[in-house]
């Protein structure tokens, strides 16, 4: 996923639209203001201030109150319709409060107001990776490249394109000149480990743990190396990783699921592969898999009548589970 970064106001912000000095009791009074308030305050002196105006509305982003912060910008767009930054705030803003009609007006606006802006472009280049218009995608983020070659978010949402549509080697190529332009690139790492995973190949653990050692308490590089060594029939190190994720996680229902599933089809240790698809029913109630996954246990067993609560229950959980019914069937033998 894709998502926009916001800052919280500094003090060294405040002080910039404050002046003269303040007593002790002042001083401590403006201390336990939030940044929000800080900002009421300098808002009230100077209401038409439009900087003012974005730094506040892109803190009540970061709270989740999209319908203040939408008043705060378009007031500051309403005072000055050519500050070029102010619409991916505003874009952000709709999609927040899931108008994607409004995102991309705001979008285009900004890239007619200023037809050079970077963050406008790559946003409207994610819009239309939203709607999985890639060609589109590929044009706006070469556009910003033309811009500014260096920019690593171009690349990023290029090689998400290419990948999506199917050209993993042209992703791969646009993900690693990501990370060639940041190294911290976290989004990128994880994307080209999982781009080579489906290669099969060993680079994706490099890259995996290029992107645990970026974001240490993420599961997600682990998880997915994990899946890796997993599909490698590489067990050892499937299990060693999964355990190492459930330290940082230990409700993680996928993990618990697949430990339970190397249980049960490489150990044949059936009690244990139970007590590990009961953990991930107990953290996603709505996992069926898991249900089904206690049911083979138990007919392994030789526990039929068990087996077959279990596969009941899964079709409680999801009516549709052909695999959980057709077993049902034929431990009643109808089929």
């Amino acid at each position: 996923m894709i998502k926009g970064n916001y800052l919280l106001i500094s003090i060294s912000l405040l002080s910039l639209f404050s002046c003269g000095s303040k007593n002790t009791t002042q001083q401590s009074a403006q201390a336990k203001l939030s940044p929000i308030d800080s900002l009421s305050q300098l808002l009230a002196v100077d209401r038409d201030n439009t900087n003012l105006l974005y730094q506040r509305a892109k803190l009540y982003v970061e709270k989740g109150d999209y319908t203040a912060a939408k008043i705060d910008i378009s007031k500051a767009i309403l005072r000055d319709t050519t500050k070029a930054d102010y619409y991916p705030l505003l874009a952000d803003i709709y999609m927040g409060l899931r108008q994607p009609v409004g995102a991309k007006a705001a979008l285009e606006k900004c890239v007619e107001v200023a037809p050079n802006h970077v963050e406008g472009l790559n946003k409207l280049a994610e819009f239309n990776l939203f709607l999985k218009n890639y060609q589109e995608t590929i044009r706006l983020a070469d556009r910003a490249l033309r811009v500014d070659i260096h920019n690593p978010k171009s690349y990023f949402i290029k090689g998400f394109a290419f990948m999506e549509s199917g050209d993993t080697n042209k992703a791969i190529n646009s993900m690693q000149t990501a990370v060639e332009q940041n190294p911290d690139y976290y989004e990128a790492f994880l994307q080209l480990g999982i781009l080579f995973s489906a290669k099969k190949s060993k680079l994706a653990v490099n890259y995996f743990s290029n992107a645990s050692q970026l974001q240490p308490n993420n599961i997600e590089p682990y998880y997915n190396l994990g899946m890796f060594y997993q599909n490698a029939g590489q067990i050892d190190k499937a299990i060693e990783t999964y355990r190492l994720l459930l330290k940082l996680d230990n409700k993680d229902a996928d993990t618990h699921y697949n430990l339970g599933y190397i249980d049960f089809m490489y150990k044949k240790a059936y009690d244990s592969a139970i007590l590990n698809f009961t953990q991930a029913l107990a953290n996603d109630k709505k996992m069926a898999k898991a249900a089904y996954m206690r049911g083979l246990c138990y007919e392994a067993l030789k526990r039929n009548d068990k087996a077959k609560a279990e596969y009941a229950f899964a079709l409680k959980i999801d009516s549709s589970f052909a695999l959980a019914a057709k077993a049902n069937l034929r431990l009643l033998g109808l089929k």
